[in-house]
């Protein structure tokens, strides 16, 4: 019996079953879609664009003209990486390797772009190339566990990703930049627990991440790299942590579906405010690890990767005794 699949991942069957037999389905493919949208503070829609969206997060240029996403490519069943204008016009095709190309963050000078690939035998890895294509692909790191890159620094010095330890589970680690001429890699945020989506504040004086530490995803801020005064900002579930560009707000995902503000410190001190609810939207990502979402330098306006209705009202079937359909 064929039935629908989820937006998120087409593996996934929406369907439910009753103790007494009856079960509920959706027979559209087409009921929802993941979709990029610009909106203001308030979620009021200024435009959406004509791209299609992938499972990960989108990544603005500094300048604030371009942004890079995973899209999936429909003859290798993969998905790659591609860049458009803000306006979703002029796309153009950043990875071409039949493996998945995934969570791209642009260089703060915007001459760079860091990604996930697991081209090497399935394992998550980061590569680097130049955002205007030239020259070759390169592999940063020697493969052992998967990787995947969240931030950069924005004096270049530092690459923030996330590595995934079977001992420790996901942990969050600096790799300096190439050019840096610095040290090896090093963990910033390492316990038994999750911590996933590190972003380190403008000044360069704070990292922002997600832990699961008390169960569930919640935002933390700490100073960076020494890790002391710590904080918990989200109090309802949070992930994806994002900074405005003067470092004077950071946002979150919220465990309700919210997308939050919370002010932020400035120089030595570390009292991030009170979060406040900007807007609602589903978000359109795979996971909880990836962020639904890129905001501009000012803070006024966010590209969302959401999940919109197509046939909102399109009937569900219902099938009695479904357990006598299969004997059939």
């Amino acid at each position: 019996m064929l039935v629908g699949s989820d937006v998120i991942s087409s593996n996934n069957s929406i369907f439910s079953v009753s103790d007494n037999g009856v079960l509920v389905f959706d027979p559209s493919l087409i009921r929802q879609r993941h979709q990029y949208c610009w909106v203001d503070r308030h979620g009021q829609p200024i435009n959406s664009l004509d791209v299609d969206a992938g499972f990960s997060h989108p990544s603005l240029s500094t300048d604030g003209k371009r942004f890079i996403a995973d899209r999936f490519d429909p003859q290798t069943s993969t998905y790659d990486l591609w860049i458009c204008d803000v306006s979703g016009d002029n796309p153009q095709r950043f990875s071409f390797d039949p493996a998945n190309d995934f969570c791209p963050v642009w260089s703060p000078d915007g001459s760079n772009i860091v990604w996930a690939s697991n081209r090497d035998g399935g394992i998550a890895n980061l590569y680097q190339k130049a955002a205007n294509l030239a020259g070759e692909e390169t592999m940063l790191l020697k493969p052992d566990y998967n990787k995947i890159p969240t931030d950069w620094s924005r004096d270049r010095r530092f690459i923030i990703y996330y590595k995934l330890d079977p001992k420790t589970k996901a942990d969050v680690w600096v790799l300096p930049a190439p050019e840096s001429g610095e040290a090896k890699p090093f963990p910033v945020v390492q316990t038994e627990a999750n911590e996933i989506a590190g972003t380190i504040s403008p000044d360069g004086r704070w990292l922002a991440y997600a832990s699961d530490v008390s169960g569930w995803y919640e935002v933390y801020a700490q100073s960076f790299p020494g890790g002391d005064s710590k904080r918990q900002v989200s109090t309802g579930g949070g992930i994806g942590p994002r900074w405005r560009r003067d470092g004077r707000e950071l946002y979150y995902y919220a465990g309700d579906g919210k997308l939050m503000a919370a002010p932020a410190p400035r120089g030595e001190s570390l009292e991030v405010g009170e979060p406040v609810s900007l807007f609602e939207f589903r978000a359109g990502t795979l996971l909880v690890t990836f962020t639904p979402y890129a905001v501009t330098a000012e803070g006024q306006r966010f590209l969302i990767n959401a999940v919109v209705d197509t046939e909102p009202n399109a009937p569900l079937m219902v099938v009695v005794n479904w357990t006598a359909e299969m004997k059939k």
